[in-house]
């Protein structure tokens, strides 16, 4: 079995290539053709008049967002269209970024091809894709800071690993710029990545990667702030945060229990059934992980590192957010759900096959044996007459030989 981010068969790539394809075309078949909630036509109208002290956009201002709005806008007919195609193409890298996040947790290849398929088939991946909310462009690249940074975890000694490391840098700084409170699901992967490179002193790639997310978060709300005026911006972001806390959060008067929003959390677009099954495939890799055996340390150290990296955003999101944009908040982690269902799956089919090995192995001894005693079928009766055939044939040329003898002593006589 593949895991991690071994080496995988042209074919296998040729496949990735094909599923990315194809999942990228899908792309276009949940497209909006107009604004459906206010805080798309808030992000329209911040790229003719940014203003985050007028809520063009909300605080904290998505300033990369609508850096990138604008310029797609030089090609767009429309604000809305500009948004909606950074949405689009983010949406067309789900299938690929989650194939290669699945690689770096260790799982092999198809079930890394499972779990890009079904993230990038989800409803609200699917759906807020063809939207101009900042979601989907967010989540992609805080996947791939993550994919980025497990990736250099492991190649710390290797060329290649301040490269990766420095990637993740670049990409988490980026996905700040978008939505800075999903940087969540980066802690751990930074985190671990950056113990790595510590432990084997490499302290420059260290610094200067830190030194370029800060650089870079620093220009983009720098020039947020210089865009609203400092006064104005820091005073709407305070308001907003107590607004958010108060509404939303939980200590809002009218939220529901956190265990209803814990319900809701696991079932964030009403799928039913469907999250039913994949809430019980995560919950065993969850359950198997806990295991003491050997055979299952790789998964073990997989689930932990999942709940890990994207745990901490689903305890957040149910204490600050509110229950009713659960479908799009969850969008942060539903990549970890994704990952630890495929994962039990594959697991409960390996313990299943392992289960019934010894039955089949029996089965195949105890076959074995019954075709060592039982009569000769078709090709048994036609061994039989072939050495019949054999038999008369011997005969027939001993007969023949004889009378050729007697033949030779009568002339010999005479």
């Amino acid at each position: 079995m593949q895991t991690g981010e071994s080496f995988t068969t042209r074919k296998q790539q040729y496949a990735v290539a094909i599923t990315a394809l194809v999942m990228a075309l899908t792309r276009f078949a949940a497209l909006s053709k107009t604004p459906w909630d206010w805080d798309e036509v808030l992000f329209c109208l911040a790229l003719n008049d940014y203003n985050v002290a007028a809520h063009y956009p909300h605080p904290p201002g998505f300033p990369l967002y609508i850096v990138l709005g604008r310029l797609v806008r030089i090609f767009a007919d429309s604000d809305f269209h500009a948004l909606q195609t950074l949405n689009v193409i983010a949406g067309m890298l789900a299938f690929p970024v989650m194939y290669r996040v699945a690689r770096t947790f260790r799982l092999d290849y198809s079930s890394a091809m499972a779990a890009g398929i079904i993230f990038a088939v989800l409803p609200n991946v699917w759906f807020y894709g063809g939207t101009a909310f900042s979601d989907v462009p967010a989540m992609i690249l805080f996947l791939a800071a993550v994919g980025a940074y497990m990736s250099s975890a492991t190649h710390v000694s290797s060329v290649t690993g301040p490269r990766r490391y420095y990637l993740g840098a670049l990409l988490l700084a980026a996905g700040v710029l978008f939505r800075p409170q999903n940087a969540v699901v980066a802690v751990f992967p930074w985190t671990i990545a950056t113990v790595g490179f510590v432990r084997a002193k490499r302290w420059g790639t260290v610094l200067g990667a830190s030194l370029l997310i800060v650089a870079l978060v620093a220009i983009g709300y720098g020039g947020a702030i210089a865009a609203t005026g400092a006064d104005a911006y820091v005073a709407a972001f305070k308001a907003h945060s107590s607004y958010v806390r108060m509404a939303d959060g939980y200590s809002a008067l009218i939220r529901p229990p956190l265990w209803e929003v814990f319900l809701i959390q696991l079932d964030p677009y009403e799928a039913g059934k469907v999250s039913l099954l994949m809430n019980l495939l995560a919950a065993v890799a969850i359950v198997t992980a806990l295991i003491p055996r050997e055979i299952i340390r790789e998964h073990r150290r997989t689930v932990a590192e999942v709940l890990l990296t994207f745990l901490p955003f689903f305890l957040f999101a149910m204490l600050s957010t509110n229950p009713l944009g659960s479908s799009r908040f969850s969008l942060n982690y539903v990549a970890g759900w994704v990952l630890l269902a495929v994962q039990g799956a594959t697991v409960l089919g390996s313990l299943v096959s392992r289960a019934l090995g010894p039955q089949r192995r029996s089965g195949g001894a105890a076959r074995a044996r019954r075709a060592d005693h039982r009569p000769p079928g078709h090709m048994g009766a036609l061994r039989v007459r072939s050495a019949a055939q054999h038999s008369f044939a011997a005969g027939r040329r001993r007969d023949l030989g004889a009378a050729a003898r007697a033949a030779d002593g009568r002339r010999f006589r005479r």
